[in-house]
């Protein structure tokens, strides 16, 4: 059985779990904890055939405001983006086409705002699964925290 979300999605949960689609992918909020086999999940080949001539990987930052305990106010390099921007030079180092999204969906009218940042995110993401068919991995990045601390 499938407890994961991908492409391929959920195959003997479905009445069990809640079906959300997402660009192209579904995802599905689990209730049932058995339902998520990690050994089986370990088990799946969830690699991508590289293809350096088209991009396949898209990164990008639902809360692009997220800082840590060392970042410089106001400069993107040192906060979750400028991560975003690490991880796709690695990846780029990799041989993978990679497009860093660094659009910025938290903030309304220079204040931050999360309330709809995840439906603005999805119109950008939707945008540019439109203009890039062939990627097949997307990544939003986020830094772990607790609201009104900043760590790591």
């Amino acid at each position: 059985m499938r407890a994961f979300a991908g492409k391929s999605g959920v195959q003997d949960s479905k009445t069990r779990g809640e079906r959300i689609s997402f660009p192209r992918a579904y995802c599905f909020l689990l209730t049932d904890a058995e339902l998520l086999d990690a050994s089986k999940l370990l088990t799946e080949d969830l690699s991508i055939r590289k293809n350096p001539q088209v991009p396949q990987i898209l990164i990008y930052h639902t809360h692009s405001q997220e800082e840590f305990v060392d970042s410089v106010p106001g400069d993107t390099e040192t906060s979750i983006v400028g991560m975003g921007e690490v991880l796709a030079e690695a990846l780029r180092g990799y041989g993978y086409q990679v497009i860093h999204d660094t659009g910025v969906y938290d903030l309304i009218d220079g204040v931050p705002d999360r309330s709809a940042a995840y439906d603005y995110a999805r119109v950008a993401v939707e945008n540019i699964l439109q203009e890039y068919p062939t990627i097949e991995v997307i990544i939003d990045l986020h830094r772990d925290g607790v609201d009104g601390q900043k760590f790591v």
